[in-house]
């Protein structure tokens, strides 16, 4: 076992000893659901990937058989449960369409932006073309027969004119964190003459988005600044007030190709099961169990997206 294989098992173990254990145990047996409500630091924590019993410290680890957390159940989050409890009234608002899919080109030499903050993220920001999310979209797409916009015609004008109009929003681009002022956070679009391309989080509390889902297939998309009693100030947070139920965001950045398995075993799930929360367990479980390198299922992997929101089902049928 290498150094950071023993941090991790050890201190998942304990975590989940000192954080949930002494609560699980007042739980009825035949409980399958947890919503988390936290604070502070916590909020960057995804406990489904807690372990429920301690490792022996001289194996191998094989990532594919550890006792995650979410084995035993599904995990959701929310941020209040004055926020699960408004989240009733926007699910039987009438949409036209089941789902609709952007994956943007996104082209740094194109953006004209007098913001220091978007400048400097650009220019550090690695690998900025997705070669994945094209791909990701137009699978997921097809799963739902949807809508979908790919390249230059994923603007942020698009987006804003269709957004609110179907049932699942699935965003496959770069996401920006700006933590010293949450508000100016964004997300990527292609840009046109009406709009720059940078979907910032003051923007995205201004729309009435009527989405039972927002699957934000971005980098950091649940990361922010944290504010007392209040969670964190993300992107996916503004989602969440503009009329979204249920968010799947991210807590860290992953591997393009990861997500784009992920999101496929989700969506695969989705239109068998229609309930969000053991959808997305049931595409962790898929991706851990079908990894041809057990290092490949090491929670890094697979672990980023999290349901924060609404755990429930979700209207899917057929777009035509």
């Amino acid at each position: 076992m290498t150094t950071a294989d023993r941090q991790y098992t050890e201190s998942a173990y304990s975590l989940y000893r000192n954080l949930l254990f002494p609560s699980l145990q007042l739980l009825k047996s035949n409980t399958k659901n947890l919503i988390i409500i936290s604070n502070g630091i916590l909020n960057q924590l995804n406990f489904e990937v807690l372990l429920t019993s301690k490792q022996e410290v001289s194996n191998k680890v094989d990532y594919t058989k550890l006792p995650y957390l979410m084995r035993d159940y599904q995990v959701s989050y929310a941020y209040s449960t004055n926020f699960l409890f408004r989240t009733d009234q926007l699910k039987n608002l009438k949409k036209s369409g089941i789902y609709a899919g952007f994956a943007p080109t996104i082209n740094y030499q194109n953006i004209d932006s007098t913001d220091t903050f978007t400048q400097i993220k650009y220019e550090t920001l690695n690998n900025l073309p997705l070669p994945g999310a094209a791909k990701e979209v137009k699978q997921t797409s097809n799963i739902l027969n949807g809508d979908r916009w790919i390249g230059a015609a994923a603007t942020e004008s698009l987006f804003k004119a269709k957004a609110s109009q179907y049932s699942i929003l699935h965003l496959a681009t770069h996401g920006l964190i700006n933590n010293d002022s949450p508000l100016l956070s964004e997300l990527l679009f292609s840009s046109d003459s009406l709009n720059d391309g940078l979907l910032n989080v003051a923007e995205i509390y201004g729309l009435s988005l009527n989405a039972e889902l927002a699957v934000l297939s971005a980098c950091n998309t649940g990361v922010g600044k944290s504010a007392k009693g209040e969670g964190s100030m993300s992107i996916s947070r503004a989602f969440s007030y503009a009329g979204c139920p249920s968010v799947m965001m991210s807590l860290w950045e992953i591997p393009d190709k990861t997500t784009g398995q992920l999101m496929l075993n989700l969506y695969q799930s989705l239109k068998k099961k229609a309930h969000k929360a053991a959808s997305l367990r049931s595409a962790k479980l898929d991706y851990i169990s079908s990894v041809d390198n057990p290092d490949k299922a090491h929670p890094y992997y697979w672990a980023s997206v999290v349901l924060m929101g609404d755990h429930g089902k979700i209207n899917i049928k057929n777009n035509s």
